[in-house]
């Protein structure tokens, strides 16, 4: 998130006035960020919370602002917030660059912009701390390396992102091959 904006966005979705008639459309965009750009002040990795809200918004809007090049209007929007973290999993030379609360805030940043800018979030964050019995010290059992989710984390989240992926009918999914196939859902 660090990134100068757009460097990515481009080579996701072409602008309209580029796009031709066999141009492929992007239907579903997930933005999940969060978990590194937590890191503290201080971490190459660190981008400030209120950075972190605006460029998150500025992403959601590109695809979404009828005025931006990249609008994309059949394209489905989702943000995914960082699960929490296990400090004490991590390797010891990482460990002073991150904090449970810190990450947390920036979960809850990620929920604040999807309400404002209309756009759905799968929490993540809730999700594992809720399956952890919101103990921090048993979150563990849901990441790799106290960071990055592992099968468990992934098993606890990915309910919310395939209920995302169908439309209100449920017989339509994104990404699918054909109405009602969800053979290619996780």
């Amino acid at each position: 998130m660090g990134l100068p904006f757009g460097a990515g966005l481009c080579q996701i979705i072409a602008k309209r006035e580029g796009m031709q008639a066999h141009t492929p459309r992007v239907r579903l965009v997930t933005i999940w960020f969060g978990a590194n750009d937590a890191c503290l002040p201080g971490s190459l990795q660190h981008v400030p919370l209120s950075q972190f809200s605006e460029n998150l918004a500025t992403m959601v809007r590109a695809i979404k602002a009828p005025e931006s090049p990249w609008y994309s209007p059949e394209t489905k929007l989702l943000l995914i917030t960082p699960p929490p973290i296990h400090v004490a999993s991590m390797r010891e030379d990482v460990q002073f660059q991150r904090t449970f609360g810190v990450t947390r805030d920036y979960a809850e940043e990620v929920k604040r912009v999807g309400k404002a800018e209309g756009v759905p979030v799968v929490d993540a964050w809730t999700r594992v701390w809720e399956a952890a019995g919101q103990s921090t010290e048993a979150v563990k059992v849901s990441l790799t390396d106290g960071l990055h989710l592992n099968k468990a984390g992934y098993e606890v989240s990915k309910n919310n992102v395939i209920v995302f992926l169908y439309d209100d009918t449920g017989k339509d999914c994104v990404g699918c091959s054909g109405r009602g196939d969800n053979s290619r859902v996780p």
